[in-house]
């Protein structure tokens, strides 16, 4: 990749069953398609002539018990203090070559993508994103991407230029400290047993053409 850049998504799962078993596959799928149609709209004059980023994917899927915010007592629908949160962590890494796309564009177009796996819970998605900041600390709404925290830096006090991704050639340690998240396995135990060897997954290498070496003989 000439330019590379790391995405962390976190999306809901609404049915373990109706989850396709390539995900990988699913979003590749999908997230061409979303840019297809893209070439396609309004903007068709802007986007021609780029051809689609390379992208490059890891994944985690788990479950965990939360606190239920819908708890109130005597409810007899809630009245569980805690409920069960099936979700997939996500790792996006994409080239943008020489600044060809955005963080928004991406991001727009891999919500959308996610948003149309069977199984994953679907949300609004919106092409303007919405910023507030709230005690120091910026935050957003992005659909499914999860924004940069001052709080998990590996040199504390220093910033970063983007709330929104990681630039994998001068951010590269923060960035392996962020996908790392994705190797915890103590919220593993309660995902259904399709998942006990398959729970985690990344984007494989392209095969190489295999070379014949022919010998001549004398």
């Amino acid at each position: 990749m000439i330019n590379p850049r790391m995405m962390h998504f976190v999306c809901p799962i609404e049915d373990f069953d109706i989850l396709p078993s390539k995900f990988i596959q699913a979003f590749k799928e999908k997230f061409e398609s979303e840019w297809r149609k893209a070439e396609n709209s309004e903007r068709r004059e802007k986007l021609r002539s780029r051809r689609l980023p390379k992208i490059e994917m890891i994944y985690s899927i788990e479950a965990k018990d939360i606190e239920n915010p819908n708890y109130r007592w005597g409810d007899p629908e809630n009245s569980h203090l805690t409920i069960r949160y099936n979700h997939v962590h996500i790792i996006l890494i994409v080239d943008i070559d020489h600044k060809r796309y955005n963080w928004r564009e991406i991001s727009i177009l891999a919500n959308k993508a996610f948003n149309r796996i069977n199984g994953i819970q679907s949300l609004t998605i919106e092409n303007d994103f919405t910023m507030t900041s709230a005690d120091g600390e910026h935050t957003t709404s992005c659909g499914f991407l999860k924004v940069r925290s001052k709080k998990c830096l590996v040199n504390n006090g220093e910033s970063f230029k983007e709330l929104f991704w990681h630039d994998l050639k001068t951010e590269f340690d923060d960035a392996v400290i962020r996908a790392s998240y994705l190797c915890k396995s103590e919220q593993k135990a309660l995902l259904p047993e399709r998942f006990a060897n398959s729970s985690f997954n990344i984007t494989r290498a392209a095969r190489q053409p295999r070379v014949v070496k022919i010998t001549q003989k004398t």
